[in-house]
């Protein structure tokens, strides 16, 4: 006999269910660097962010660039 399915898969047996993070790109400077978080300053909010859930993208040499991030982390810090 066959074990029931699950209530996230459809008829084909692959889930219906996505793990999707909604992401956001934040214009900011990085102020400081640990082996695990950056802290930010975006012009209104300093924060640290966790390396582990952003990516940072550099655009100069000053620490400005762009972090991307998912949309609940950046509500979490007061960022959006």
């Amino acid at each position: 006999t066959k074990p029931p399915k699950s209530p996230s898969a459809s008829s084909t047996g692959t889930s219906t269910i996505r793990a999707t993070k909604r992401m956001v790109e934040i214009a900011c400077q990085v102020i400081m660097e640990t082996e695990r978080a950056y802290q930010i300053d975006d012009g209104a909010t300093k924060c640290w962010v966790p390396k582990s859930q952003v990516e940072w993208h550099p655009d100069d040499a000053k620490g400005n660039g762009t972090m991307v991030m998912p949309e609940f982390i950046a509500k979490e810090k007061g960022l959006i």
